[in-house]
């Protein structure tokens, strides 16, 4: 879980910096949130601030996938849908309302599309560290046509 925050969170920032750097804002309640917490918007400060928040973010999809114990395939389509989910819940509803800032979408797509964008790619990253670590450890579902296999498999069925 701690790893599949982290490697979502550190999924995000190519993708978030090539479209800063395009002209589009993508990390505006990231700053906010430094700055009220610690006084600075100081790059480490950030980026520290965004792994933990990557983490925290990657456990109620990691309980998700622990509890429904997905094929590799949907667990990854899991993510993507997290991830605009998170965005959504998150990034276009709670945090406008709590710093008073307008909703993305009346303020056009190009306050939409990037930020949404690099939260798909959050989930989708965690969602692959997830699905990885589930099938070394024996927890995924078995694919159609296969045995159910893995020491931690109890069903019967193999559903």
């Amino acid at each position: 879980m701690v790893v599949a925050g982290v490697v979502g969170a550190l999924a995000m920032v190519p993708v978030g910096l090539a479209l800063s750097v395009a002209g589009f804002e993508v990390n505006r309640y990231g700053e906010l949130l430094a700055e009220q917490l610690t006084g600075t918007r100081r790059p480490v400060v950030l980026l520290a601030l965004h792994l933990v928040i990557g983490v925290v973010s990657a456990v109620p999809l990691a309980v998700a996938a622990a509890a429904l114990r997905p094929r590799p395939g949907i667990a990854v389509a899991g993510g993507v849908v997290y991830g605009a989910t998170y965005w959504l819940v998150v990034n276009a509803l709670a945090l406008p309302l709590l710093y008073r800032r307008p909703a993305p979408w009346t303020e056009g797509a190009a306050a939409v599309w990037p930020s949404l964008l690099v939260h798909v790619v959050f989930g989708l990253a965690a969602a692959i560290v997830i699905a990885r670590a589930q099938a070394r450890a024996g927890f995924a579902r078995p694919r159609p046509g296969q045995p159910p296999g893995g020491r931690h498999d109890t069903r019967k069925d193999g559903t």
